[in-house]
């Protein structure tokens, strides 16, 4: 019971984020840049909550104007991609770059091109999904995936990753 409510807190501070990049991005609103303080912390309880299933991935702020993404790491328990997709009214939308395929385990520092430049303040979504291309759910059928903002001062991490 405490690990279905300490997910549950996971994935409503993850809604939550996401919310309020969309505020922030929004044509209403002053566009400022999502509080990087909070995200790395909620960004790394959500990889563990996904890594105890088997899949994760883990993946932090981009810099806007990247034609790449660097995908911190990626767990995998049979061949799949990670997909790179753009926001749409906040859940995953067109896809703008796909990993080549990747066998389990999976990988650390995977760098995916993209079909279009990283807009800023803008928020996207790595996605897993397996050899078919559909994607992969945890036990109780949530879509293993991480939100990210791209941001003119993020400076996602090269060394280390898994948390």
């Amino acid at each position: 019971m405490k690990k279905i409510f300490a997910m549950a807190i996971v994935f409503i501070c993850l809604a939550s984020v996401i919310v309020v990049a969309i505020i922030l991005t929004s044509p209403w609103g002053e566009q400022t840049a999502v509080e990087e303080t909070i995200l790395p912390d909620v960004r790394v309880e959500t990889f563990l909550e996904m890594k105890q299933e088997g899949n994760a991935v883990y993946v932090e702020d981009q810099m806007s104007g990247a034609l790449i993404v660097s995908v911190g790491f990626v767990l995998i328990d049979e061949p799949g991609y990670v997909e790179i997709h753009a926001d749409d009214e906040g859940v995953p939308g067109e896809i703008i770059g796909t990993s080549p395929l990747l066998s389990a385990p999976g990988a650390e520092h995977l760098e995916i091109s993209l079909s279009a430049p990283l807009s800023d303040h803008a928020v996207y979504y790595a996605m897993v999904t397996n050899a078919k291309k559909v994607p992969v759910t945890d036990s109780q059928d949530h879509i293993v995936l991480m939100s990210f903002a791209a941001r003119s001062d993020a400076t996602p991490e090269t060394g280390a990753i898994e948390p």
